[in-house]
């Protein structure tokens, strides 16, 4: 992916506001599995509740990944983030499922 494209990406999360559109979705969870591809635990788990405020449905291997490295973290923030993340998709399948 080029540097433009993860700029492109970037902006595109930044300015959809969680309005829950599928490019918004689209875009999270590229930046997402991005992170991941890299071994960017920190930004991934960042990038994880990004995609979740945005509505998407993220891999199983994702959220994976974004709990071992959370797990992993020292950062109460990063560990935050990710039960932050967490509730909110909990809540999310807890609704649709209402």
């Amino acid at each position: 992916m080029k540097r433009a494209t993860v700029r492109a990406l970037k902006r595109a999360v930044r300015q959809g506001s969680h309005n829950g559109s599928p490019p918004l979705q689209n875009a999270a969870l590229a930046l997402l599995s991005r992170s991941v591809v890299f071994g960017h635990g920190r930004l991934a788990v960042m990038r994880l509740k990004l995609a979740v405020e945005a509505g998407a449905q993220v891999p199983h291997e994702l959220w994976a990944y974004c709990a071992r490295a959370a797990g992993a973290s020292q950062d109460a923030k990063v560990q935050g983030l990710y039960r932050e993340a967490a509730l909110l998709a909990t809540q999310r399948r807890a609704e649709a499922a209402a």
